[in-house]
Formats: structure tokens, C-alpha cells, sequence
């Protein structure tokens, strides 16, 4: 790590950091050296600078692969708004749930109000929160909990997932 962190440029530093967090067998010091190089990056102001997107994106999926969900969304929220971000957050909110006992609200993963702004990073979220309902409960009706979820976007998604979440619990011994 600290051949990473002594780089010459930031975009250098992060790169190397990913390479290290991918093979580290613990994750959680870089993913905290990645986030520390984030910060410094924002204090020194340089509007040249352009955050290596692909980098960002995996040290968000790292993070959230051991368990430092804080950190990912922080990671995430480097990505321009739309696509990257909302897809990275669907995979954060999968991975949080992959270790959960416990039931998830909805808010897990936001939505945004207006509906042409829905991408299919929310989609990919919702159908995870509903997949975790089921597989927790094994309420057989329990689907009508999504009916308030948009129509014609989200809610199949929420239908798939939940059908999916039934089918883990019944296979899981």
C-alpha cells in the first residue's frame, strides 16, 4: 500500500490504491487511504483534474464488498449522477443485503421524484430490497408491499425480485 500512496499524482495514488484493495485480504485500510486521497483531492480545488471514473466505481464496489457501505456511497457519489452512480448504489444495497438478517426499507435505495429520471440502477436496487423481503418473511403475499413502487418501471422489478427472494428461501436449507 505504501508504494500506492507514495505516487506521484492522485490519479496515479487511486489507481494503485484499486490494485491494492483488489488483492489485499483486508480491503478496509486502503478502501480508508482511497477515500482520505478523495478528500485531499477535493481540498486542492485543481479543475483539471478529472476523477479516473472505472477506478472510483471499483474502489466503490470494493468498499461495499467489506462491509464499509459509508465509504462506497461516498465512492459512488464521485460518479456523474445518473447511470454510474445509480448502479454502483444498486450493488452497494445488494451486497449490504447479501448480509443481512434483518428486513430493508425501501429508502435503501431512493428514488428520485420525477420519474424521467428513473434509471435502471434503481431498478437493479428495488428488485434487491424486494428479493431480501422475501427471502427474510417467505410471505407468499407479501408482494403487495410493492404496489406503491412506480408502475411500469420499478414495480416489475420489485415482482421479479421478490419471486426470485421466494425461490432462495425455498432452496436455502
Amino acid at each position: 500500500m505504501k508504494l500506492a500512496c507514495d505516487a506521484d499524482t492522485n490519479e496515479t495514488k487511486l489507481r494503485g490504491l484499486a490494485l491494492v484493495a483488489e488483492w489485499a485480504s483486508d480491503a478496509g485500510p486502503v478502501i480508508d487511504a482511497a477515500c482520505g486521497t478523495v478528500e485531499k483531492i477535493h481540498e486542492e480545488r485543481n479543475p483539471n483534474f478529472k476523477m479516473p471514473l472505472p477506478v472510483i466505481y471499483r474502489l466503490s464496489q470494493l468498499a461495499a464488498k467489506v462491509g464499509k457501505y459509508d465509504e462506497a456511497r461516498k465512492l459512488a457519489d464521485e460518479l456523474p449522477a445518473g447511470g454510474w452512480r445509480d448502479w454502483i448504489k444498486a450493488e452497494i444495497v445488494r451486497e449490504r443485503l447479501s448480509r443481512s438478517k434483518e428486513p430493508a426499507e425501501a429508502s435503501l435505495m431512493e428514488l428520485p421524484d420525477d420519474p424521467t429520471k428513473l434509471h435502471l440502477g434503481h431498478a437493479w436496487g428495488r428488485l434487491h430490497i424486494a428479493r431480501h423481503a422475501a427471502r427474510i418473511t417467505g410471505d407468499r403475499n407479501g408482494a403487495k408491499q410493492f404496489d406503491s413502487w412506480p408502475k411500469g418501471t420499478i414495480h416489475p422489478f420489485a415482482l421479479a425480485g421478490y419471486s426470485l427472494g421466494l425461490q432462495d428461501r425455498d432452496l436455502t436449507p
